[in-house]
Order: C-alpha cells, then sequence, then structure tokens
C-alpha cells in the first residue's frame, strides 16, 4: 500500500511516497531513499522497486524526487539544494513514526545521503548502492567523501565487482581509512555487476536481501 504526503522544505513542498508494510509486519526501521542525481537523469523510479522489495518485507520505505540545480552549481555549491531536501524527509519522517531511520542511497544519491547521516541523531544507519568513489567521479562529489568517513555510524556498501565508477580496491581503500570498528563498515561485492547494471529492476530483490540480512 502506497500513501503520498507533503513535505516542506525550504526549497519548497516536496511530494513523499510511503511504501507500507502490511498490518503486523513492521520492522523496525524506516528506509528513506535517495535516488542518483537527478541532474544526470535519476529520479524517484530508480528506488521504487527496492521501496516495494523493503515495504514487502517489513520495512516503511519512503520514495521521492529530488530537486537539483544545474551540474556546474551543484558541484560549486556540495549540492546544498539536494542536501536540504534529504535532511528535510529526514527530519519530517523522524518526528512521524518512532522507528529510528535507515537512509538508502544509490549511485550519486549515496555521497548526498552520506553528508546527511551524521547531521542527524534519528539517522542510525547507512546503505550505499554503487557509491562514487572514483577519481572521476570525485570531481563532482568529493567534497562528500568527508562526511560519511567521519561518521562511525554503521554503513553498508553495496558495489558491483565491474562498476564503472569506482574499484573494488578504491572502495575498500576508503573503507580502511573511515572511522569505526570493522563491524560497522560492510562492505559486498556483487560479481561480474556493473554500476548501472545494479542499479536496474533487476537487481532489486539481490539488492534488498543485502539490506534485510544486514538490519536484522
Amino acid at each position: 500500500m502506497q500513501t503520498l504526503h507533503e513535505v516542506a522544505t525550504a526549497h519548497g513542498p516536496i511530494s513523499v511516497r510511503c511504501w507500507e508494510p502490511r498490518a503486523g509486519a513492521v520492522r523496525a526501521y524506516v528506509a528513506v531513499t535517495v535516488h542518483p542525481w537527478a541532474t544526470l537523469g535519476g529520479g524517484e523510479h530508480n528506488m521504487v522497486g527496492i521501496a516495494e522489495e523493503m515495504a514487502r518485507h517489513g520495512v516503511r520505505t519512503l520514495t521521492f524526487d529530488i530537486r537539483s540545480n544545474s551540474m556546474v552549481w551543484g558541484v560549486l555549491t556540495n549540492h546544498a539544494v539536494e542536501v536540504c531536501q534529504v535532511k528535510a524527509v529526514c527530519a519530517w519522517a523522524a518526528a512521524r513514526w518512532s522507528h529510528p531511520l535507515l537512509l538508502l542511497g544509490s549511485s550519486a544519491g549515496a555521497p548526498i545521503a552520506g553528508t546527511v547521516l551524521p547531521q542527524l541523531d534519528a539517522v542510525v544507519r547507512f546503505v550505499a548502492v554503487g557509491y562514487t568513489w572514483g577519481r572521476f567521479a570525485s570531481i563532482g562529489f568529493g567534497r562528500h567523501f568527508g562526511s560519511i568517513l567521519r561518521c562511525e555510524k554503521p554503513k553498508l556498501f553495496i558495489m558491483g565487482e565491474n562498476d564503472e565508477f569506482t574499484s573494488v580496491h578504491t572502495l575498500r581503500a576508503y573503507m580502511a581509512k573511515a572511522r569505526g570498528l570493522p563491524e560497522t563498515k560492510s562492505v559486498i561485492i556483487v560479481p561480474k555487476v556493473g554500476h548501472f547494471e545494479l542499479e536496474s529492476p533487476h537487481y532489486d530483490s539481490l539488492v534488498t536481501s543485502y539490506i534485510l540480512n544486514w538490519i536484522k
């Protein structure tokens, strides 16, 4: 079941879709999803499959379209508009439900979500699907890296072995530098899968299964 809500932000109201679990099946988290960067074609539609799967397994999950500035202005302002919207939705969700929040970012949405992670106590866990750590991607998103590396909250990074933006070696090197105990910095590598493949609906069930197993 879906419900639609309007959430006020500093950049205008946004529509948030809540994917509700069936009665009696609610788990102890609310998941807030952050889709791939809108400037590069990302949108709420990228997260719907995972949201449906998460709700089916008892996790109330939120999806929404994030407004973005131009590519150059977004980079120059550290994606402040996007960060503000994600933070507003998380704050709204924390006020509406008593469950802790799981922040789930995909592709270039993951660095934006990672910047919000240490800013709100209600957000207790973070999942990144295809976090853009690579050298080329760091031109656009490198300013977000420090927030996630300094934060000691539990984090799960899911990445395809053949990711076109980040190598497995680079991901593991960043995790070695990140603060926190080893058990708070989990990495799952999906064999023989590329960045955009992992974002596709074909892998929604697999990604969801990794997340559900991690939050048990």
